[in-house]
């Protein structure tokens, strides 16, 4: 597994991510796109050796804004990208993780899955595939 990401939902994508590229001095690297499947908008900010992951809901049902009612904005998740997405999804089970999202298409046509696991701090981690060609974030 390679640390990828930090993902953090924020009410606005475009107002928020201002404020971050401002304070931190990091650079767009994607435009804000529309995940149609997670129910999001989401653009990337590079701080340096890792990502930021802005995540802003786009329906009132979803997980997301589950999380932004109950927490506020905030850190939502750690992003790994790995070689065998399944591989890694039995390891995480076999350590106590619930796969609440299975395998799906995400950014950059990317395999995507969420695992939950409560013996860690942060919870959530997102796991993603390796980019089939070269247009990785």
């Amino acid at each position: 597994m390679k640390f990828h990401h930090i993902g953090v939902v924020v009410n606005n994508i475009v107002n928020d991510g201002k404020i971050i590229e401002n304070v931190l001095r990091s650079r767009k690297t994607s435009i804000p796109f529309h995940d149609k499947i997670q129910k999001v908008k989401v653009t990337f900010l590079d701080v340096g050796n890792f990502y930021i992951e802005l995540i802003e809901p786009t329906e009132t049902e979803t997980p997301v804004t589950s999380f932004l009612e109950k927490n506020g904005p905030g850190v939502h998740h750690l992003g790994f990208e790995v070689e065998d997405i399944e591989n890694e999804i039995t390891k995480l089970s076999k350590k106590g993780g619930l796969v609440v999202c299975k395998p799906v298409l995400g950014f950059e046509n990317r395999l995507i899955s969420f695992i939950f696991l409560d013996s860690l701090p942060f919870k959530l981690i997102e796991l993603f595939s390796i980019p089939q060609q070269n247009n990785s974030v």
